[in-house]
């Protein structure tokens, strides 16, 4: 499958409901209910099948260089390093809460902690929200919860964003509500980072998050709380890999934790459809 990008002309109510007139048309067949199904033994069944429809636009805007610019990392080598894309942070003890924006070109690729909308190290922060943002176009990742404990990720949309849109980095994050937020790819491996970007062979930390297993949710630590979310077109709808290499950690939680005897809090609700894995 894929996904098509439309501006809205009018919307009008009618009889029967609200008209919507798009720019152009669609190419393909969009559902927009549940479908019934019946299995080869009689059973009936209703699965989620409606497509996702995100709104891109809000009133205010936070944007980089719209095109991706790289330099050799070193003479000769076929490695690329990103130079060019905006970045929000908060970085150690504060508050950061961030509703309603649009952030586009977004995230400085292979730089380490240049993320579109990134809680950084922040520990306990139950005031610390990322609520009904559109996070576009961007060059590394979406979402990034780091070494923070008890934030709100909610309603937030995410569009062709290369790498983990929503990304759960070192292990020991726990208690955060990730809820009825959308990340959605425009095709299928489109929001994988080009396996370039990395010096290191095999699928070490970074390559093995935007890369090999790239996911709409990324993870080492199951203990957070995850809700509603709508996850589609990703090589991984969701994935939480607590086993080795990730297993005891990583960054400053590495040798402090045991992922895989960390708890489940809760997954319930999530839709994924088209993903690889």
């Amino acid at each position: 499958g894929y996904s098509e990008r439309r501006f809205i002309k009018k919307v009008s109510e009618v009889a029967d409901g609200t008209q919507v007139e798009l720019d152009r048309p669609l190419y393909s067949t969009h559902p927009g209910q549940r479908t019934r199904y019946t299995s080869p033994l009689g059973h009936t069944f209703t699965m989620p099948t409606q497509s996702e429809v995100l709104l891109l636009s809000r009133n205010v805007r936070i944007t980089g260089e719209g095109h991706l610019a790289t330099a050799k990392l070193s003479s000769g080598a076929t490695h690329e390093l990103a130079t060019r894309g905006a970045a929000t942070q908060l970085s150690g003890n504060g508050t950061m809460d961030i509703r309603g924006i649009r952030i586009d070109h977004c995230g400085k690729q292979a730089f380490r902690g240049r993320y579109c909308l990134h809680f950084h190290l922040s520990g306990n922060c139950p005031q610390c929200s990322f609520v009904d943002n559109a996070v576009v176009d961007t060059f590394q990742r979406g979402i990034t919860i780091h070494g923070t404990h008890f934030s709100t990720v909610r309603g937030n949309v995410i569009f062709n964003a290369v790498g983990a849109n929503i990304y759960m980095e070192d292990g020991n994050e726990f208690e955060n509500l990730i809820q009825h937020n959308a990340a959605i790819c425009v095709t299928s491996h489109s929001c994988k980072i080009s396996p370039n970007t990395w010096v290191q062979s095999g699928c070490g930390n970074g390559k093995q998050q935007d890369y090999c297993e790239q996911g709409g949710v990324w993870g080492v630590s199951p203990a957070n709380r995850y809700i509603g979310n709508r996850l589609a077109l990703h090589e991984n709808g969701f994935f939480i890999d607590s086993k080795h290499p990730f297993s005891r950690g990583q960054g400053l939680a590495q040798d402090r934790i045991c992922a895989n005897n960390q708890p489940l809090l809760e997954v319930r609700l999530n839709v994924m459809h088209s993903n690889t894995g």
